[in-house]
């Protein structure tokens, strides 16, 4: 038997191939074991993991011409700078910080209603 901080361990003595698959049973083939597994689990965004993944690639991308002859990293540097100034015509949302709080803007409605 072993004791740690993180939890506790017990080493079996030799089993059977039956003894094995019985001990196995016992342990991980109650159904209320397995009923709450993904209660610890965040919801999946595969659109962000999916940018996380492009962002990376294209970092890698970025430094790529680091590691090339000079007359190719000319060639890369410039594509990657094509790209990136294509790439921001692409529609954003902008984040919002603390410090630029959402304004608040009145409509003409809402003006008639203050008086």
């Amino acid at each position: 038997m072993r004791l740690t901080q993180d939890g506790a361990g017990l080493k079996l003595d030799a089993l059977t191939r039956d003894q094995h698959i019985e001990f196995i049973q016992a342990t991980f083939a109650r159904a209320d074991t397995w009923a709450r597994w993904q209660e610890d689990f965040s919801r999946d965004k595969p659109m962000t993991s999916l940018s996380d993944v492009l962002l990376l690639g294209w970092s890698g991308f970025r430094r790529l011409p680091e590691f090339l002859p000079r007359p190719l990293s000319g060639l890369f540097n410039y594509l990657a700078r094509l790209v990136t100034w294509l790439l921001s015509f692409a529609p954003h949302t902008p984040k919002r910080t603390a410090a630029h709080p959402p304004s608040t803007h009145l409509s003409g409605s809402d003006l008639l209603r203050e008086q």
